[in-house]
């Protein structure tokens, strides 16, 4: 009779642990209000009994407020309570149920409050994720005080009070201890890229109304209020970008021994191409919920292979120079050959393959986005300057890219937002230099000045690709370009605050 009394018992004490109800909007903010009090009034008793504990919640990343009915008989116990965890810092809330399952001997009730404070910032990450623990220990309790010693993973950086409040017990088990965040009362920051609103399929009627902490964008509370979840405010970013594509050459003159350029209509332009890769570091902020600035600066390096062949013969025509007397212009050195041209300002070949080049742009640029449940849309627009040392002028890049994507929960492992889309690139630019040519290469020409206008062969390519959220402070993105006269990778990793 004895053992079935402790089967019995034991089965209602598990089946106490856990459960879940769906609460309205009213029943949540009551039961925030009821856990927040808890903890307040916790640490005020605490307070009165700890000279240390002021300083060590000053100094802390955090601390969990917890409340406990536990009960233990022979063999089995259990006990069940709810918490709140608050960061010392953005004072954050996130709202927590607790279980533990006791194995060994012992006999008792006790109900009790704990005040974990935790002064490690990575310990207090993982707690505020959730975790479940297995610790052996021994417990001896009886009125308002109470002692523990227990062996656990968690004994680092932190310090644990407790306050008993009724019942007592005498234990010795090994038990395993259970935090899970209570999803129903933590309203978590949205760990999207880009404003959305119903994410998590609510009704306008059911929204909760929650405080927007941060000063940007303008209008996020107006929106929070609408059911908007928003990302933060504020981004880092570093951007590794790879680019082929293939270039347009026309309006060419042509120079020789300081002349003056003159337009040359007889020209033959090779396959032109040019590989690039930069590193940028960009700048961005929400100014409004549906729109992002940002500002990029970054090196550039690459190969281009931008080359021509001049007809010496027609040059001379065009030019209209007389190539009779004894002393004859520079251009007549090219009658009857033909001059092939790497394009290098001071640093490209005659007859050469391919030119290499570096330098540094900055740019500045927007994002307007928005999305609906689990899809989205965005549209990035980036106008970017850069320098280049083969290049005498500035050059103007413009680039749109709209996308369209869907957000996918990964639980745990945050959100996943794969994405199809378009780029729009717009290079047009002159190169305007000159080119040494070395000795007894072509008789009596020292130097070849030149104009040409470059363009990009194809402003619209595809491109598909996706932003992992691993957290609302880190994500990664990646997208590929490909279709057209264009390839091309970006990568590049966000930390959001």
């Amino acid at each position: 009779m004895k053992t079935q009394y402790t089967w019995l018992l034991s089965v209602a004490l598990l089946l106490m642990i856990g459960g879940c109800s769906q609460l309205t909007p009213e029943q949540k903010v009551e039961a925030r209000q009821d856990r927040e009090k808890m903890a307040e009034e916790t640490i005020s008793e605490l307070l009165k009994e700890n000279d240390d504990l002021q300083a060590n919640l000053d100094s802390s990343a955090g601390y969990m407020v917890t409340n406990w009915a536990v009960t233990k008989v022979p063999v089995l116990g259990g006990g069940k309570g709810t918490g709140l965890i608050v960061d010392s810092k953005t004072n954050e809330k996130t709202y927590v149920n607790v279980s533990r399952y006791d194995i060994g001997g012992g006999l008792g009730t006790r109900k009790y409050n704990n005040l974990l404070v935790v002064q490690d910032q990575e310990v207090f990450d993982d707690l505020k994720m959730g975790v479940t623990q297995f610790e052996a220990g021994a417990e001896a309790a009886a009125g308002t005080s109470g002692a523990e010693a227990s062996s656990s993973s968690l004994n680092k950086d932190y310090k644990l009070y407790v306050l008993l409040h009724s019942g007592g017990s005498a234990t010795a088990t090994a038990r395993m201890l259970r935090m899970s965040v209570d999803k129903e009362l933590t309203v978590q920051e949205s760990q999207t890229s880009y404003p959305n609103a119903f994410a998590n399929d609510t009704n306008i009627s059911d929204y909760e109304k929650r405080v927007w902490e941060h000063k940007m964008p303008f209008m996020a509370q107006d929106v929070i209020d609408l059911g908007f979840d928003l990302p933060l405010p504020y981004g880092v970013s570093i951007i590794y970008a790879k680019i082929r594509q293939d270039l347009v050459l026309e309006d060419l003159k042509v120079g020789l021994n300081g002349e003056g350029a003159t337009a040359v209509n007889f020209v033959n332009f090779h396959n032109s191409e040019a590989l690039n890769d930069s590193v940028q570091l960009k700048a961005d902020m929400w100014l409004f919920p549906f729109m992002n600035v940002y500002a990029v600066a970054g090196a550039i390096k690459g190969d281009a292979k931008i080359n021509f062949t001049i007809d010496g013969d027609d040059y001379i025509s065009q030019k209209g120079l007389d190539c009779s007397g004894f002393l004859k212009p520079p251009g007549c050195a090219l009658a009857g050959r033909d001059l092939t041209v790497s394009l290098g300002a001071g640093s490209g070949d005659i007859n050469g393959d391919s030119v290499s080049y570096d330098g540094y742009n900055v740019g500045l640029g927007t994002v307007l986005a928005g999305g609906y449940k689990e899809w989205f849309g965005a549209l990035p627009i980036t106008y970017v300057y850069s320098n280049i040392d083969i290049i005498d002028t500035t050059v103007e890049t413009l680039t749109l890219s709209p996308r369209i994507g869907k957000t996918i929960n990964l639980k745990g492992g945050g959100t996943f937002s794969p994405f199809v889309g378009a780029t729009y690139l717009d290079v047009d630019m002159m190169l305007a230099g000159s080119i040494s040519v070395p000795s007894g290469e072509i008789d009596k020409v020292d130097t070849i000045e030149y104009e040409i206008r470059q363009k990009n062969a194809d402003k619209w390519n595809a491109m598909a690709g996706f932003n992992w959220d691993i957290t609302k402070h880190w994500s990664w993105n990646f997208e590929a370009g490909f279709l057209g006269s264009r390839e091309n990778i970006i990568t590049g990793m966000t930390y959001r605050y």
